[in-house]
């Protein structure tokens, strides 16, 4: 990785210098940054211009940023007031939806909906502009795992699969509005950890979960009858991850998925299963 032309970036004011939760760019010219507490920033790599965006007041929740995701048409912003629909000319003018709710996680699936992960439950924007939301259900196993939702991702089933802030992973089907959680199976396999960051698909059947305790490999097929078996392979510091907490995963299309740490990033070899940092 030294190897490779990596180039630091700050912030001059004082104020800004603050960990960068969000980062999303749909032109790769302009880089749209959240931070934890002090708003949102827009900087262009070819300028070197920073844009300091503000809502409300210095204290608003809507300054506190979690998540973002970002296409043609709208930039979406999860805080710990809501979401935002961001007006590029007017920001305080951005329409506000379901405030109250921290959103940690964004996805637009294969379908068109935007889900939002939420720490009151997992809401869809359908494409007419209906909100669904789901919840979790003691008395109903079939509904949301817990209320806390940090991650989402599609496989290419059209599976939306959900990571837990302490209940860790599920999926739903969205046919049936039912959800199915990822627990021991018949070997003994489990996931390890609660907290469930990041998750990808790759190749297709495989999904990698990174939680608190490390990295998970669940590989998943289906049978006659329609129904999904999965084996889960783990891998924490002593398979070689610098951290056992897994932030961010990537794949790139040579066979390498490439991992966030806290202590650092990472290039997993899924062929040989090892890491290199």
């Amino acid at each position: 990785l030294n190897l490779l032309p990596f180039r630091y970036f700050t912030f001059k004011d004082p104020q800004a210098q603050d960990q960068v939760r969000s980062i999303v760019t749909t032109d790769g010219e302009n880089i749209w940054l959240g931070t934890a507490k002090y708003g949102f920033y827009k900087f262009n790599i070819r300028s070197n211009v920073t844009q300091t965006i503000h809502f409300d007041n210095e204290q608003s929740p809507y300054n506190s940023h979690r998540s973002i995701y970002a296409d043609q048409h709208n930039i979406w912003l999860g805080t710990l007031g809501g979401a935002l629909r961001l007006n590029t000319r007017n920001p305080n003018a951005s329409p506000k939806e379901i405030n109250g709710s921290a959103v940690f996680a964004f996805l637009k699936d294969s379908r068109g909906n935007l889900w939002l992960g939420t720490n009151f439950g997992l809401y869809q924007l359908k494409p007419d502009g209906d909100w669904v939301r789901y919840t979790h259900n003691e008395k109903d196993p079939r509904s949301l795992s817990a209320a806390f939702v940090r991650s989402i991702y599609e496989d290419h089933n059209g599976l939306i699969w959900v990571g837990f802030e302490t209940s860790g992973l599920s999926y739903l089907n969205p046919a049936t509005g039912q959800f199915t959680r990822i627990t021991r199976n018949a070997r003994g396999e489990e996931v390890s950890g609660n907290i469930i960051f990041s998750l990808l698909e790759y190749p297709a059947g495989v999904i990698w979960a990174g939680s608190e305790s490390g990295l998970n490999k669940i590989s998943f097929s289906k049978n006659n009858s329609g129904q999904y078996h999965y084996s889960i392979k783990n891998f924490g510091e002593a398979n070689g991850l610098s951290d056992k907490s897994v932030n961010g995963i990537l794949a790139d299309n040579k066979g390498f998925l490439w991992i966030g740490t806290i202590k650092g990033l990472l290039r997993f070899d899924i062929r040989n299963e090892r890491f290199r940092n």
